[in-house]
Formats: structure tokens, sequence, C-alpha cells
């Protein structure tokens, strides 16, 4: 189960409110936010969202709550009954303005609770995201793949390896539904997707079956961007690592080497610090994937060697 975390607690709505389901009328039940369990307590502010425990409201609020209860009030409240067909539509458009807002607040928080390694917290938002994603695009649209990426991501993070397939199954499903109608629209997802397998395979130790999707992330990649392009990068490193975890390390080295040419050509210009070029390559290595401290100067080391510079090179490789 979901359980909030420290800082979360001290950040709660600033008193909460109890629901009675017997005292409700009948046919109506209040759901949990995050599990679908029925509901206890309801947020004070909005009045609109509910939870099954103290613990899933923290880790709502923390994850994405706190940025969109005022936008939740909104677009959870009943729509008038009576007025003008105009009225009408404008309080629909005006609802759906809302709802695509808050689908880019929580794709940005879960995003960045990601970057962080926060999986716990990254859940809601992308439970926030995909809910209201079905809601203005409907079921089968491309539109939910991304939050399917973060919930499954999410659940990786957290060692749900059941879940985390799931949702890729899901996200599968959808890419399979669509490439017919618009294959180029599905290649950036299909290189997503494959790249996500990958990982989840890899943290599974099913080596060959992470390779086989990676690899077919790099052909996607490639497709869009050229083989020398930073989106293959990513994938001939997630290659080099399975490799390493193999014992096979000519493999293994020779995409680091690979991986180690792209970001520096991307990265140097004529006249340049080899120095300063190095540094923006180690920054942009770790900002697209997160790597062991001593692959980390293996790859230093690479770098060093793209830029001619041997004795640092081999201070590197040693280290």
């Amino acid at each position: 189960p979901m359980a909030a975390t420290d800082e979360a607690i001290g950040k709660r709505p600033q008193s909460v409110s109890q629901v009675y389901p017997l005292a409700l009328p009948k046919g109506v039940r209040n759901e949990c936010e995050l599990c679908g369990k029925l509901a206890t307590l309801q947020c004070s502010r909005c009045r609109v969202t509910y939870y099954c425990c103290q613990d899933h409201m923290d880790l709502d609020w923390m994850g994405v709550h706190e940025k969109t209860c005022a936008l939740l009030q909104d677009v959870r409240t009943p729509p008038p009954l009576v007025g003008s067909e105009e009225t009408r539509t404008l309080w629909k458009e005006a609802r759906e303005s809302k709802q695509r807002l808050i689908i880019d607040v929580a794709t940005a928080a879960s995003a960045a609770f990601l970057a962080e390694e926060e999986h716990e917290l990254a859940l809601p938002s992308a439970l926030q995201c995909l809910r209201f994603s079905i809601e203005v695009y409907g079921q089968g649209n491309n539109a939910l793949v991304l939050p399917y990426f973060l919930m499954a991501e999410a659940h990786l993070g957290m060692g749900r390896f059941r879940q985390s397939e799931e949702n890729l199954s899901l996200a599968n499903w959808i890419i399979l539904k669509n490439t017919e109608h618009n294959p180029e629209a599905c290649r950036p997802l299909k290189s997503q997707l494959h790249r996500n397998y990958g990982k989840l395979y890899a943290a599974e130790g099913r080596s060959e079956e992470s390779l086989k999707h990676f690899a077919h992330h790099v052909y996607f990649a490639s497709l869009m961007h050229g083989p020398e392009s930073i989106e293959a990068a990513e994938g001939y490193y997630h290659m080099s690592s399975v490799f390493f975890t193999q014992a096979s390390f000519e493999n293994s080295r020779a995409l680091m080497a690979k991986v180690a040419s792209i970001l520096y050509k991307r990265h140097f210009q004529r006249g340049s610090d080899p120095h300063t070029v190095i540094q923006a390559c180690q920054d942009h290595l770790d900002r697209i994937v997160r790597m062991p401290a001593e692959v980390f100067e293996f790859m230093a080391g690479l770098f060093y060697q793209c830029a001619g510079l041997l004795r640092e090179a081999q201070e590197h490789f040693e280290a």
C-alpha cells in the first residue's frame, strides 16, 4: 500500500472532513482518489475529492492535489441545470480547458518526481493525468499512452514489476490500435514503449528480452532522428549496461564508446576548450540516464579519449 512521506505530512490541507457512507443518498458512493476503495475522508478545501485513509490523502496532497485542488473544484462541480444552450456550451468549454490544464500540471509533476527518483510521489499525478486524459480524449486515444508510461516507470521504481508491465501492456494496446491509422505519430511512442520494456526486463534480470527491446528502441529512434542521435545514444547506453551484467565486456565497452562519441560530437565546437566540452557531455549524460559511479568514471575516460587527452583518459579508466 502507498504511504505518505514525513515531508508530505507537514503539508496536509488545513482540515479534513469526515464522510459517513451510510448517510449518503442511495446509489451514491464516494471513492478514494488513489485506490478506489470506499472513502471516509474528504478534502476540506475543494470538497470534491475523497480518500479511504489519511495516508492516501497525505500522499495525494504532496504528489499533485496541492497543485490542482482549486481546479478540481471547478471541473467536478455539476453543470447548471437551467440556462440557455449557449450558457451550457460555454460552461462545457471552460470545463474542458481546465481539464486540459490539470493534465498538463499532473504530467509535469509526475515527470519531475520521476527525475528525482521520488517514485511513490510520482504515482498520484500520473493517475490524475490518466483519469482526465480519458475524460477529455476518450478510451484508446494516443494521449493516454504517456500517463501509462509515467505509471509504469513509477511502479518500476517501487519494485512493482507486475503493475509496471500491466501499464505497458495497456499502452502497447493503444499504440497497436492506432498504428494502422497514423503510423508516423506512433513511432515515438513505440520507441519509448520498447525503452520502457527494456528497462523493466533488465530490472527483472531477463537480459535477452531486455536487449531485444532496447534494440527496437534504437531502431525507432534512428528512423526518426538518425543512428548518431542523442535519442539513439540512450538506447546504446542501456544495451551496454545489459551486456555488462552478462559479463560481455567487449560489447559493453564498444557501445559505451559509441555513446561517448555521439555526445562529444553533439557538444564539440571548433575552438572549444576540451574540458568544457567534456563537462557538457557529462552533464548531458547525467540528465538522460542514471549510472553507478564506476561507470560514470569510465564514461569520463571515454570523453577524454574523444578529446585526444589520453593521459587524463587513462587516469579515469584506472579509477
